[in-house]
């Protein structure tokens, strides 16, 4: 006879009944499951007598202090009953004002039954009363508040960064926000619940072993196939990203608003969730290693020290230790001074490469050849490496190789070489950074050259302290022999790592990554050829100007050999003249036997898909 529920007390998740949500401020009505910050484990069903999602609503100071049970109990809580809401918002006290006034999501507050005294569930009146008068001090704030237009898990991680997210989900006043901390918004199961999208309600799920959960930092659209994989392989996946908007929030099952560089925050967030959502792991895609470190050191996870992860990310810490311990890389110079700059372009025959210590995608790199554009690299680099030096190194020529390793158990195994092509100029005759245009898998270097180049990043990686999870570099086959550019703790690349290498040769990078970082077992079936594949990636300049009209992507997609293709850029979006790799505009992924039937797809794809673009 009675209908579960769970009662709103801290981390208050709120599934998304459908699209028709977009853009509502979800009130934390009674059918959810919640986590308070002195408590991490769901809080015990009590009855309730409201229909759908039952329960009174949470988003309105409550009538009364503490909840406890109702004075009556239907036993068919979809039909509408009669009774007032005796049963009002459990350890919620305080109300705001809301900037956009809407009405509830269809079936998650029943109208007819609203809070008591002040309105419906999601408050269309100023609520000005904090809390009335002789109601107990429970140290919970209001905690209505959950997502606008998100998918899955719309979290704010940290009490601290709530601030930001009542601005940003049109709560005005901060009134004792420490309740306030997440909403899920999807149909996956939350721990032992879940929202059924056919009858409208809150159901139990199954009572077995939770899932194993991952934390993924950075969630952008190059990193929605990881998403898939990692839930292919039996992972429920936790994204953390400073954008509300990020792309892989549509696919994750917990989606957290956190900036990538904020350890602190991602920190906190497992801390509280780590036992109810059984976080096994924490690693990322994309530059930010050094938080991935941090925040699996903190909290107890598998990981590398957050030494070598800084080791691995500023080049000119991981420069002078490749010097140190005798690894093949290009000469360099490290400066602080335009003086000092000088210097070391002219030691290097006044052709040089200028580097920020960090960055990504080549921002703030630079080929120079004379003194003027010298300065101004250098001055542009400082920007990107957040004035924590700049690097002139020699400019080396030759065949360009991404390659990628794991360690497991102390024992380093390599897998997946592509080649890689750049331009340094664009358009002719105008240097810019250097930019990735096309990419192929797997490498034409022989076996021989494979084997050298993995003992390299394993040397390299080794030396920086390196010796646990996934590593990659760049490297390049100079008229000197080999020489890494650069390493770093993660896969190399969305691109080779998510569908080149899958599509190539059948590994499965990612599925390897997570087992691993998750304290698994690595299955050397995941990263062992079984295919003999070719898959190549062309990523095209358009002309900078206005995007006025793309056609035929759908189409394009379907083409027989294309893999995927990856827009960057919209309709209405400018195309500015390039100056690194995070400006290319678009990807596009393609398969064969040999490189010319890949070739061959790629060449319908993109004479199927129309771009227009209007110069200003």
């Amino acid at each position: 006879r009675h209908e579960s529920q769970l009662r709103p007390v801290g981390h208050v998740h709120v599934e998304k009944p459908g699209p028709q949500c977009f853009g509502h401020l979800v009130s934390v009505a009674g059918g959810v499951w919640v986590n308070a910050f002195d408590r991490l484990e769901p809080l015990p069903f009590v009855a309730s007598n409201q229909p759908g999602i039952a329960g009174g609503a949470g988003d309105v100071a409550g009538v009364e202090g503490l909840a406890g049970e109702p004075d009556d109990v239907d036993d068919d809580a979809a039909a509408a009953r009669g009774h007032a809401v005796e049963e009002d918002a459990a350890k919620i006290y305080v109300a705001e004002h809301l900037e956009v006034p809407r009405l509830a999501p269809a079936r998650l507050v029943h109208l007819r039954h609203r809070a008591a005294g002040n309105g419906a569930g999601i408050v269309d009146q100023d609520v000005d009363v904090g809390a009335l008068a002789g109601e107990l001090d429970l140290g919970v704030g209001v905690g209505e508040i959950g997502g606008m237009g998100g998918h899955r898990d719309l979290v704010a991680a940290q009490n601290r960064v709530l601030g930001f997210r009542q601005r940003l989900f049109a709560a005005r006043r901060q009134l004792q926000m420490k309740a306030l901390m997440a909403c899920s918004i999807g149909r996956h199961h939350c721990q032992n619940l879940y929202y059924s999208l056919e009858c409208g309600k809150w159901a139990e799920a199954s009572k077995g072993k939770a899932m194993k959960s991952l934390v993924m930092i950075g969630g952008g659209i190059q990193q929605t196939r990881a998403v898939e994989l990692l839930k292919q392989s039996g992972y429920h996946v936790i994204i953390t990203d400073k954008s509300p908007a990020a792309p892989c929030f549509e696919y994750a099952d917990v989606c957290v608003i956190a900036d990538g560089t904020d350890a602190e925050t991602i920190i906190a967030y497992i801390l509280q969730n780590r036992a109810r959502l059984n976080i096994v792991g924490v690693f990322t895609l994309v530059n930010l290693t050094t938080t991935a470190a941090i925040v699996a050191n903190a909290c107890g996870l598998p990981g590398i020290k957050p030494a070598a992860a800084v080791a691995g990310q500023n080049k000119s810490i991981m420069k002078r230790i490749f010097r140190e311990k005798g690894i093949p890389t290009p000469d360099f110079r490290e400066v602080q001074t335009k003086q000092e700059a000088i210097q070391a372009f002219e030691a290097f025959g006044g052709q040089a490469f200028v580097k920020p210590a960090t960055s990504f995608g080549a921002q703030g790199t630079r080929s120079v050849s004379s003194q003027d554009d010298l300065i101004a690299a250098v001055e542009e680099a400082q920007k990107f490496s957040n004035y924590q030096g700049v690097l002139i190194e020699e400019e080396v020529t030759g065949h360009f190789i991404d390659l990628n390793g794991i360690y497991y158990r102390g024992r380093f195994h390599g897998f997946g070489i592509v080649d890689s092509y750049f331009t340094t100029e664009y358009p002719a005759g105008c240097p810019i950074s250097p930019i990735e245009t096309y990419v192929r898998c797997p490498s034409e270097v022989d076996k021989a050259t494979r084997d050298t180049l993995f003992k390299l990043l394993e040397e390299a990686t080794r030396a920086l302290g390196i010796d646990f999870g996934p590593v990659g570099a760049d490297a390049i086959m100079t008229d000197r022999g080999p020489m890494l550019i650069e390493v770093a703790p993660r896969l190399h690349g969305a691109a080779s790592s998510l569908y080149m290498v899958p599509h190539s040769q059948g590994l499965k990078p990612v599925k390897a990554v997570a087992d691993v970082m998750a304290g698994g077992v690595l299955d050397l079936s995941d990263i062992t050829p079984n295919l003999d594949m070719v898959c190549v990636n062309e990523l095209p300049l358009w002309q900078p100007g206005l995007i006025t009209n793309i056609e035929g992507y759908e189409e394009a997609l379907k083409v027989p050999g294309i893999v995927h293709i990856f827009l960057h850029k919209k309709v209405g979006d400018i195309i500015e003249p390039y100056r690194n790799s995070t400006m290319i505009p678009c990807g596009m992924f393609a398969e064969g036997a040999t490189e010319q039937e890949a070739l061959a797809s790629l060449a319908i794809a993109k004479e199927t898909m129309k771009v227009t673009i209007e110069a200003i």
